[in-house]
């Protein structure tokens, strides 16, 4: 998770851009060891595609096995699903029948947005899987994403290694995969007319886009459509020989030679409690669940965005959102019910090795030891214990070129069974706590 919150500080957006992901991202529940949660944050629906991914990639059939869950990323059932390897795949499924793929060169992947309105999830089922997606030679985990009326958005798989997301060179995953009704979300466009590659009748547009030429990393790209159903196959692979190629090569040729997928599988799933509600400010207050959580003393120069009441399957919270006039300044506060996540990461006011940033310099993922980053990224007081010099500890300042100045901060505080998220930029530590203070038994 370090090396992969690493590789994402690499990418760039414009200011506007920057600023709406860090504002949904410090709206969403806990921090998850998981990729689904940063394709799919709890409080907002809306991600950049070029920053996506999901849960990990499944093999089909095996036993089932129960993973450990570092997180409040738990299944709908409690059991997350993993495929250990066919015993008799060979580690490149390079066969002599593989039709060769063409690559295209000096394509870019889409950088689109996407909504996905009542957003749940589970993990396929044995029957599922068979049904939908030939043996890998990797174990993998599948998990299918669906609309809040029930139909499915898209599936997806990504390669698992000691069960977790398996990364090429630490930063960049693997292998992806992912199938959905009429289009995939998450494409490659070229300003030529792609050479295409036929696989048994299939039509495969094939590239491999420089990614990070310093790391010699490449992305190996196929996108095809079979029967209806379209396909993104991505990998992370070493710029500077052929196994991506052949790895990709291999993976499209498996996918069609398996054959079109039975979507109707994945028909008539249970839809959970949800809900995604817009409120003002004064139905924010009012919530029963949440508004005594909610600050009264917001300093004056912070406008009221919006407030939005969100419950999934993993979150259960009410978040509201100030912004500065006509500037990039904010505070995010969001109110949740509190997630074993939240508990793992308790902090005492005398361990400051767990949440004063002062000792960790940035680039922060140098400086903060392994056994630790979860809860220096992710601390969480408990509201008797809080003091200023607690939130003077979280607090720093960045003169980021293009950027706005000022304090930025980011802890969250536990009270009963709610804990208080809170994320901001520009507002001083003072204000926070006078903030809190409104609230605070």
């Amino acid at each position: 998770m370090k090396a992969y919150t690493e590789y994402m500080n690499t990418i760039s957006a414009d200011a506007a851009l920057h600023e709406a992901i860090l504002r949904r991202a410090a709206a969403a529940s806990a921090p998850r060891r998981y990729a689904m949660a940063l394709r799919f944050a709890a409080a907002a629906a809306v991600l950049v595609l070029c920053i996506l991914a999901v849960p990990p990639l499944v093999n089909h059939p095996a036993e089932r096995v129960t993973l450990p869950h570092t997180s409040a990323n738990i299944p709908p059932d409690g059991v997350e699903t993993l495929y250990p390897a066919t015993e008799d795949a060979t580690a490149t499924e390079t066969a002599t029948q593989d039709v060769p793929l063409q690559l295209n060169a000096d394509g870019r992947q889409v950088a689109a947005l996407i909504y996905i309105p009542g957003h749940f999830w589970y993990n396929l089922t044995d029957a599922q899987y068979a049904a939908l997606l030939p043996d890998f030679s990797f174990p993998v985990d599948a998990t299918v994403h669906y609309r809040g009326d029930g139909s499915v958005f898209d599936v997806v798989l990504y390669e698992l290694e000691n069960g977790e997301t398996a990364m090429y060179n630490e930063y960049y995953t693997r292998t992806e995969i992912i199938l959905a009704p009429d289009k995939v979300d998450k494409g490659v466009v070229y300003d030529f007319t792609p050479v295409v590659t036929s696989v048994n009748g299939i039509e495969v547009v094939a590239g491999v886009l420089d990614w990070k030429a310093g790391d010699s990393v490449a992305v190996y790209t196929a996108d095809f459509t079979m029967d209806g159903i379209a396909y993104a196959v991505r990998i992370h692979d070493n710029a500077a020989n052929d196994n991506g190629t052949q790895r990709l090569t291999a993976l499209v040729n498996k996918i069609i030679c398996f054959g079109a997928p039975d979507m109707t599988v994945l028909a008539d799933p249970v839809i959970p409690a949800l809900r995604d509600d817009v409120f003002t400010l004064a139905e924010a207050y009012a919530d029963p669940d949440f508004g005594f959580a909610m600050p009264v003393n917001v300093p004056e120069w912070l406008s009221f965005e919006d407030a939005r009441r969100f419950v999934n399957q993993i979150e259960n919270s009410l978040s509201v959102y100030w912004h500065r006039y006509m500037g990039y300044d904010y505070v995010s506060w969001t109110a949740a019910a509190v997630q074993e996540f939240d508990r793992d990461c308790l902090v005492a006011p005398a361990e400051v090795e767990k949440y004063d940033l002062a000792l960790y310099p940035i680039p922060r993922a140098d400086s903060i030891p392994d056994v630790l980053w979860d809860v220096v990224n992710h601390p969480v007081f408990r509201v008797e214990e809080l003091t200023l010099d607690m939130i003077y500890a979280r607090a720093y300042r960045i003169d980021d070129a293009g950027d706005t100045p000022g304090w930025r901060m980011d802890f969250n505080v536990l009270m009963g069974d709610t804990v208080v998220r809170i994320s901001s930029k520009g507002a001083s530590p003072e204000e926070v706590w006078a903030m809190l203070a409104g609230i605070c038994p």
